[in-house]
This record gives structure tokens, sequence and C-alpha cells, in this order.
């Protein structure tokens, strides 16, 4: 895998999806994620639109791949880390060869939800993926724009909850591109979102700041509303940080009269990258 080439990443959320994806990166080569719910055709359709030389794939979703060309090698990613493992020392750096990337290189090769037509390629270059890092480096770290942050944390305090899917770009440039950039703990909750398991999560490691989507909030008002006692639990959550769509002003209203201590948001992307938190 080198400079221009094309890795397709066919994975579940975990705590290796943002390792691969910057390893992919480093070396100027583009990433292509998918989404494991889709169909063998439909992925069979996207790589032969993205053309990629290997796959990263795991072991559990690699049947899916069959219908992909002859040629494009397929790498287990379990095998792939496993052979590192016993390859690699805990405390051994490894010196790459440098890959020369400008910010003009392409980076991203993500697809369109299809909404109107087949689901689309769109490439996004190293100089997009740099200013989203830092426009959420600089939003999160300054506080996250919810307001002053309590006197009580700072950011090594900070916990964020990825119920997301990575393969998509909020999800991508949340998790893998932000809390990386701010070295920021991030709390992997597997799976399929369930109200009940994220909100394990949240209590047992402290999570601070939830980033979902409006279909979400409004299970977790409905979860908090049916439970008649939603401050039993002992959360550290101060802040929910929606986007993907608008949340109907009736949600938000549920959401703060349940969590009256977590500040609830939403953000918009701008023309340019930028990235506009809303309260």
């Amino acid at each position: 895998l080198r400079r221009g080439r094309v890795a397709l990443l066919l994975s579940p959320n975990s705590l290796h999806f943002p390792a691969l994806s910057l390893a992919v990166l480093s070396l100027g080569a583009v990433l292509s994620a998918a989404n494991p719910l889709l169909t063998p055709d439909e992925l069979a359709r996207q790589a032969d639109d993205a053309k990629p030389f290997l796959a990263l794939v795991t072991g559990e979703l690699a049947p899916k791949l069959r219908s992909i060309a002859p040629d494009v090698k397929l790498v287990l990613v379990e095998q792939l880390l496993a052979d590192v493992a016993a390859e690699v020392d805990d405390d051994e750096t490894l010196d790459l060869p440098a890959a020369n990337i400008g910010r003009d290189d392409a980076a991203l090769q993500f697809y369109s939800s299809g909404t109107t037509g087949r689901s689309k390629g769109v490439v996004s270059t190293h100089g997009n993926a740099i200013a989203m890092a830092a426009s959420l480096e600089r939003a999160w770290g300054g506080g996250g724009g919810g307001g002053e942050k309590p006197q009580q944390y700072d950011d090594h305090d900070e916990a964020y909850g990825c119920v997301l899917p990575m393969f998509h770009m909020f999800g991508f440039s949340s998790f893998v591109m932000g809390t990386a950039a701010l070295g920021a703990t991030a709390v992997v909750v597997p799976g399929r979102f369930s109200v009940e398991k994220t909100m394990a999560a949240v209590e047992e490691y402290g999570v601070t700041r939830l980033l979902v989507v409006p279909p979400m909030v409004v299970k977790m008002v409905a979860a908090a509303a049916g439970d008649g006692e939603p401050s039993r639990r002992r959360l550290r959550l101060r802040q929910v940080v929606s986007s993907g769509a608008p949340l109907q002003r009736e949600h938000m209203a549920r959401f703060r009269s349940c969590f009256p201590a977590v500040n609830l948001g939403q953000v918009r992307i701008l023309p340019g990258y930028l990235l506009q938190l809303l309260p």
C-alpha cells in the first residue's frame, strides 16, 4: 500500500478503526470506509467505483466482500494486528519512509447516503482532514462552545462517548481526527445504538461529552421519561452534541427536562468545512 492507492476499510466501530485509518493516511494512500450494513452487491458497487488496491476487513465481515474484483487483496484485520503484535515490541518505534504528502493530495473517499440516486464517492484532501481536526481541536479544547468549562474540569478530564459509526464522516471526523488531535480519551460503545448500553458506559467510564444524531436524543428522552428516575445514575456527562439533521425544539425541551445538568447543542457544517455549535 502506497501513495495514491486506495484502501477499503470494512469494520464495525472498534479501537483499531482509528489506528488503521491514520496508518493508511500516513502512507499517502486514500482511505475509503464502508458501511458494514451494506449488502455484498452494494459493497461490490462501491469497490468498483473506488477501485481499492486492498481491503482491510474483519473476519466476520469478510464474506460480504465475495463479490468484489478478484485482484483486490483482502487483509484480515485480526491477523494483521496479531502479526504486528508478534513482530513489534510495545516500546519500539518504527521509522517509516516519508510519504511527501501535500495538502491537496486525496486522503479520503467516503460515500454519500444515496438520497438522490446511487451513492456517490466524495473525495476529501489532506488539507480538508487537517482543517477538520484543527476545527474540532479548537472548539473542544476551548470548552466546546457550550459556555465556560466548569472549574473542576480540564482537558485531561474529558472523555468522549463514541456511539456514532466511524465509517460516516461525522463519526470519523470526531473519533478518528478530533479526539486524536486533542489526545483525548474516547469510549467506544460497540454494536447498534442502545440507550441502556450507552448510559451504562457513560456512567462506568465517566464520559463527559456524548456525540449523537437526533434519533438517539429522542430515544434517550423516551428511556429517561419512562424510567421515572433519570437522575439515579451517577453521571459526569455535561454535554450532548447532536448533528446530522436538525433537532426539533420539542425534543430539545424534553431532553433538558430529563437531563437538566447536561448542556445540549447542535453542530452544523458551514461552507469551508467550518463547524458551528448551536445552543
